[in-house]
Formats: structure tokens, C-alpha cells, sequence
């Protein structure tokens, strides 16, 4: 029984987050980062190639971006500031953000019962909780208006990223940007030919930055 209810227990957790998940849209990109996860000499000193020479430069910038945004799809996070927007089906979804960290609520527009669009207070609101756990909450006293049942009634627009990226991300991005410059395919061929796997050292730095819904 206690193998059972637990099992029970895995099923409700993933179907919950599940649930959650699709109550989100992906995040559209508002106003892109100024500036880089890494920077390209920082790189370059990590793969052990001249900050002189910049015959390399053109690669390894491109895979400094896919290491970036392979780790902030994969962990639902995004590494340094930038504006981004989502729609969310209801109210409830605003307990649990799927994306951080989140430093500011840029707006809220939601769609009345009527369909029209609707610009929401920021006094009526609040930015709750830390790090990576965080909610949009009615402000002491206020409550959510009545949006229009339907998918993407509202529309948050926030900013999220790190001001300073923890060493152990940028690391992450380092070592994933410098094995895409090692294996320049994405399998290994030949007679076993399998996927390049991620590195142990990435996955394990990443655990401890992803968004669990």
C-alpha cells in the first residue's frame, strides 16, 4: 500500500505540474539583455584559445547563445535582465511564476468580461516571495478583477534575470559553450554513433537552478 500511495503521490505531483505548465504561455522576448551571459574573452580563456586571435570569435559567440539559451529553456530561468511577457488562462495561475528570477512586474493587462482589454493597477498588486519562487499577489485589501474565461486573459510582462549571474551558472555556460566548440557535430559518429551527452558537471551545477512547477 505504501509503495502504491506513494506512486499515487508521483502521479498527482507531475499531473499538477503539468497542469500549471499549461496554464503559461512561452515567454516572448520584450526587450532583449544588454549584454551577454559570458563574455567572449572569458570564453575564449576557458577553451584555451589567444584572447588575440579572432578567428574563432564568430563560434564561439554563437555558442556562448546556444549554451544560454539551451540553459534557460532547459532550468526556466533566464540569465541576465531582460523583458519578457506571458499569458496566463486565470487569476489562480499568478501563485506560481514559471520563469525567474523575476526583479520586477513591468505590467498587467487582462481581458474583461466583455473581451476588451484591460490595464490592471500596479497598486492593486505585488510581487511576492524570492529567489527563484515567486507569485503576484492582490495587494493588502485588493482583489483580482473579473477576467473573461478564456486561454491568455491575461497578459503579465515582468523582468527577469540575474543582476549578477551566480558562478556556478556562468560556469554552466562556460563548460556548455566550450564542448559544442570541442564536438562541432551534435552526435558522434561512426559505428556507435549516440548524442553527445550533456556534461555530468553542467547537469549537476543546473539542479540547483531550475524553476519546479
Amino acid at each position: 500500500p505504501g509503495k502504491r500511495n506513494a506512486a499515487a503521490r508521483g502521479r498527482d505531483c507531475r499531473q499538477t505540474a503539468q497542469a500549471l505548465t499549461a496554464m503559461w504561455s512561452a515567454p516572448s522576448l520584450i526587450v532583449p539583455p544588454a549584454t551577454s551571459a559570458v563574455t567572449l574573452d572569458a570564453l575564449k580563456e576557458f577553451v584555451r584559445v589567444d584572447v588575440g586571435t579572432p578567428y574563432f570569435d564568430g563560434q564561439l559567440a554563437a555558442f556562448a547563445e546556444v549554451a544560454t539559451h539551451h540553459i534557460e529553456a532547459m532550468c526556466g530561468i533566464r540569465l541576465v535582465p531582460q523583458t519578457v511577457e506571458l499569458s496566463a488562462d486565470d487569476w489562480d495561475s499568478l501563485a506560481r511564476l514559471p520563469i525567474g528570477p523575476v526583479t520586477a512586474i513591468t505590467s498587467i493587462h487582462y481581458r474583461d468580461q466583455t473581451g476588451a482589454e484591460q490595464l490592471l493597477s500596479p497598486a492593486l498588486y505585488e510581487l511576492a516571495g524570492s529567489g527563484l519562487a515567486r507569485a503576484i499577489r492582490p495587494s493588502f485589501g485588493a482583489q483580482w478583477p473579473v477576467a473573461l474565461a478564456a486561454s491568455g486573459a491575461i497578459q503579465v510582462r515582468l523582468v527577469a534575470g540575474y543582476a549578477a549571474l551566480p558562478g556556478p551558472l556562468w560556469a554552466a555556460v562556460l563548460y556548455l559553450a566550450a564542448d559544442l566548440f570541442a564536438f562541432r557535430e551534435t552526435a558522434v559518429t561512426g559505428a556507435a554513433a549516440q548524442a553527445i551527452p550533456m556534461s555530468a558537471t553542467v547537469e549537476a551545477t543546473l539542479a540547483n537552478y531550475r524553476i519546479w512547477l
